[in-house]
């Protein structure tokens, strides 16, 4: 009998959650590029507004956890300080980390995606944000004569958003975030939904994935819920965890 081969061997891409941020300090540039020097097919990163309407990377409201600065978002996503003069000296050590790096920009993020043609970044935006985000985007954006249709996903949680996003940012694929399943005929590239949702409905995935559309799923990081990603033959396991997902993912490769 012929062998038969079990999993595709780019079924499920690894997508560093932050980056490597098991490892290093989450979101910065340090943590993005160490994910996709160990392997992993993609990055996920959060962006929001400073009150220069610059685009930074962030993931809390708050500055306190992740920086040695202050500084918060207490209403409509924009920070209440500015990313030029302040946020972009703020040293992204918190921890036991020691690193030296600080807060990047949108455009850091950017600049490092054209290091690495074939991977990918999913941008992934707040409701805590506005949509007027996608305006604040555009620009940076337009500061590049480089096509990041391949490379960049705009990644929000509301349709909101993604209207705005077809509007300023034409020509990116999108992924709509979800805690549940959301409507598997939504008007998106991909989804990017939370994986207990996701486990307990794989026809779900199999209807998304019938239409064209990519499953990402959040945050996996044990090694049997990875393993469990891989069986199911999401199209992104977003994790912590990078180098544990590389392995689980070569294993299923040689797989027969």
């Amino acid at each position: 009998m012929a062998a038969t081969v079990v999993a595709s061997a780019a079924a499920t891409d690894c997508v560093g959650h932050r980056g490597y941020s098991s490892k290093y300090p989450e979101n910065t540039i340090l943590a993005l590029r160490a994910s996709l020097e160990a392997g992993s097919q993609g990055i996920e990163t959060d962006i929001t507004v400073a009150a220069d309407n610059e685009v930074f990377v962030m993931h809390d409201s708050s500055l306190s956890r992740t920086t040695n600065c202050t500084g918060s978002a207490p209403s409509g996503g924009v920070y209440n300080v500015p990313y030029y003069g302040y946020i972009e000296g703020c040293s992204a050590d918190y921890g036991s980390f020691n690193t030296g790096e600080t807060v990047p920009h949108l455009r850091d993020v950017l600049d490092l995606m054209m290091e690495w043609p074939g991977r990918y970044v999913l941008l992934d935006i707040k409701n805590s944000n506005t949509a007027d985000i996608m305006n604040f985007m555009r620009p940076v954006f337009d500061e590049y004569d480089y096509d990041f249709s391949s490379q960049v996903y705009i990644a929000p949680w509301s349709q909101q958003m993604l209207n705005r996003a077809a509007e300023q940012l034409p020509g990116l694929p999108t992924s709509l975030i979800s805690s549940a399943l959301p409507n598997v005929n939504t008007a998106v590239d991909s989804f990017n939904v939370n994986f207990n949702s996701v486990r307990l409905n794989t026809s779900w995935v199999r209807s998304a994935q019938s239409q064209g559309k990519k499953v990402f799923s959040w945050t996996i990081n044990s090694e049997s819920l990875t393993r469990e990603a891989f069986e199911i033959q999401i199209d992104g396991a977003v994790t912590d965890f990078v180098s544990q997902c590389e392995s689980i993912r070569a294993s299923f490769e040689n797989r027969v």
